[in-house]
């Protein structure tokens, strides 16, 4: 195979996304998708709740957000990154918006705003109760619309193709990737993909436990 532009490995919301605006900002260079399922099974389309995001500054802020989701968080939070990923939201939620995903609003075309735990204000917006399956579906539809993605199903990653390109300081050799060797589960070849960027957007491993509601692809490949 020629060497690939971008290589994003698995297909829910954060790979799709990448791969979107990887394809939009270079429509010249080749994205490649591969996900070891079909293309629609992943973590995100069994998300029901919603997304979390500051929309109304007169009853809400970024401050209460950011307060809510550390005292959640127990100690464990970084404040930094809570700060950043809550008043990131907004332009996130915009870039979604724009790549065709709906949420539910009201008869005045406001967002329709639901309050969770953790919450002390409404700011989750949503659809219906499958905001993880519109997402999925609407991003995939955005990819199947840019000429310059490919999405790969049932390849299942395996090992990351390295080349060591020298020696730090610290005498640890330091090594460059230039692909990924993914097995075909549909006829067992191993396959090789050479790519100048390699994007790991593989999910978690929610099915380390025997009792789980996380869909039985997510076994961590990705971490692995």
């Amino acid at each position: 195979m020629a060497t690939i532009d971008v290589l994003v490995v698995g297909s829910g919301i954060a790979g799709l996304t990448v791969a979107i605006k990887a394809a939009q900002q270079f429509p010249e260079r080749k994205v490649v998708i591969l996900t070891k399922d079909a293309a629609d099974e992943s973590n995100t389309r069994y998300a029901q709740g919603g997304i979390a995001v500051v929309s109304d500054k007169i009853k809400d802020s970024f401050e209460r957000h950011e307060e809510d989701t550390c005292e959640a968080g127990d100690g464990l939070c970084d404040a930094a990154i809570v700060s950043k990923v809550v008043r990131e939201a907004p332009a996130r939620l915009n870039e979604l918006i724009g790549m065709g995903v709906e949420f539910d609003r009201d008869q005045t075309g406001d967002f329709c705003l639901s309050r969770e735990g953790g919450h002390q204000a409404h700011r989750v917006i949503h659809w219906q109760d499958s905001t993880g399956l519109q997402l999925s579906k609407a991003l995939l539809v955005k990819v199947k619309q840019l000429p310059n993605i490919e999405l790969i199903q049932y390849r299942l990653a395996l090992d990351l193709i390295t080349t060591q390109v020298g020696v730090s300081t610290s005498n640890i050799d330091e090594k460059l990737c230039v692909g990924l060797k993914v097995l075909d589960l549909q006829t067992n070849e191993i396959e090789m993909y050479h790519a100048h960027i390699t994007v790991m957007a593989t999910g978690g491993l929610g099915q380390l436990y025997s009792a789980t509601t996380n869909p039985l692809v997510a076994t961590g490949d990705g971490i692995g």
